[in-house]
């Protein structure tokens, strides 16, 4: 049952806060009635207001008007009068005491600007408060403190204004035409058909080439022919020799059978004239 009953007060104040900003922490005005109570059952008030509303913080207040009105009671009113004593003092400005209901519906007013929570057992001002929008009431069954559930009046208020958000406003009446006919232009350009982004056909590089069939009549085309044949014959090797020079080993051979079939004696002019050109010939050599 505590569980039950700890998830309705949770619920009226997330009503409470989304409808009229009734947020934390929490200002509970504490009449002498609900007080006295409390301490015949002797419940401490400072510490079950938190626990009622899902252990928020909140600020026990009182007036002037119920300070007189406790203490104007003698010895029945003695012990809540000590309490009372210990909680926020409200300025209520009354130079005489009008009595406590009469002042709490003045702090109260008509729509509860000053989000104030009322803990009382005075049935005729709790009747009064339920009629006010945005006035939430705690009160005593025996010995359990609980959070009165949301008026008529409070479910009313939200009502209208749930519905007040659903009609149009003075200001947005000259602009509607302009917003229908953009609405009726987007429904049109939502018609036409949008080109499809995406492949237009096969990826040509994700095919495999198809094969060419060969022809019955045609010949079959010739062999390429090796590489070596093709090949161009590789030159005669060079040789370097001080008496014939760098010449190819056929040019120092066909030399040689001249020099053999040549008559043994030369003349020594042809002799010279042949070391003459060997030697100019290993000059260049060694310049190069």
């Amino acid at each position: 049952m505590r569980v039950r009953r700890h998830k309705g007060f949770r619920r009226s104040l997330k009503f409470y806060s989304i409808t009229f900003g009734i947020k934390q922490p929490y200002k509970v005005l504490v009449d002498g009635t609900f007080v006295t109570q409390a301490v015949n059952n002797r419940i401490n008030v400072k510490e079950q207001l938190p626990k009622i509303l899902n252990n928020c913080r909140c600020t026990p207040m009182v007036t002037n008007c119920m300070l007189e009105e406790v203490n104007s009671l003698g010895p029945r009113g003695r012990g809540a009068a000590f309490v009372m004593k210990s909680y926020y003092r409200v300025k209520c400005g009354h130079q005489t005491n009008i009595g406590a209901s009469a002042c709490i519906k003045e702090q109260i007013g008509k729509k509860n600007e000053r989000k104030l929570f009322v803990a009382t057992q005075d049935l005729q001002l709790a009747t009064h408060l339920r009629a006010i929008p945005g006035a939430p009431v705690i009160r005593m069954n025996q010995m359990v403190p609980f959070l009165e559930e949301p008026s008529d009046a409070s479910k009313k208020e939200q009502q209208d204004a749930e519905a007040k958000k659903e009609t149009i406003a003075s200001w947005e009446a000259p602009k509607l035409p302009a917003l229908r006919q953009q609405k009726v232009m987007e429904s049109i350009q939502n018609e036409q058909p949008k080109k499809k982004k995406g492949p237009k056909g096969v990826n040509p590089l994700s095919c495999k080439k198809p094969k060419k069939e060969k022809r019955q009549d045609q010949p079959p085309a010739p062999k390429a022919q090796p590489a070596q044949e093709t090949a161009p014959p590789p030159k005669a090797k060079r040789t370097r020799s001080r008496k014939m020079g760098t010449v190819t080993k056929a040019e120092a051979e066909k030399k040689l059978q001249e020099a053999t079939t040549a008559p043994e004696h030369k003349p020594a002019e042809a002799n010279d004239e042949e070391e003459v050109a060997v030697r100019s010939r290993n000059k260049r050599r060694k310049v190069q």
